[in-house]
């Protein structure tokens, strides 16, 4: 069982250390318009095409609670960082930077891990119904993983799915 802590200070990133923060990220609309103002030109157009509130107010949160923690790692302004782009989409700090990240966010939870010099990646994934889990599950899974979910019953199927 993971146990989530609140920090009473903002604790200080090591080598060979992992640091994850969990937030929600329905917020009320004073956070969400706070958030916003940290998001560069770019992530606001980002926001403005979602086409409902609820994933517009989520992507800023995800993308606002980044940049806090990003400015308290680095101890700058959230609104002054910014981000290079992979061919994927993910955001990186530019190239000098040792610090390294990573965002995932499903539903109303975001998560963020951060490392020093080494890459990072975290996924989070709201467990829903999954009829073509298996046909997700041959394209993309290894063929070990795929034999896995298809030798437990049925009913375990969607959970393994998503572990």
């Amino acid at each position: 069982m993971t146990i989530w802590q609140h920090p009473a200070e903002f604790p200080s990133l090591k080598n060979q250390q992992v640091h994850l923060w969990r937030a929600n990220l329905t917020l009320s609309n004073l956070k969400i318009e706070e958030l916003m103002t940290y998001l560069s030109p770019d992530e606001v157009v980002r926001a403005n095409k979602f086409r409902f509130a609820q994933h517009k107010s989520r992507f800023i949160a995800a993308r606002g609670i980044l940049r806090q923690l990003l400015g308290n790692y680095l101890e700058v302004s959230p609104c002054s960082l910014t981000f290079t782009y992979s061919d994927r989409g993910k955001p990186q700090l530019p190239q000098n930077s040792l610090l390294q990240f990573n965002l995932s966010h499903s539903e109303e939870y975001g998560l963020f891990g951060f490392t020093l010099n080494h890459l990072i990646g975290v996924d989070l994934e709201y467990q829903r119904a999954m009829p073509d889990a298996l046909k997700i599950a041959q394209r993309f899974f290894s063929d070990r993983e795929f034999k896995m979910l298809t030798e437990v019953p049925q009913e375990q199927q969607p959970r393994l799915f998503f572990q």
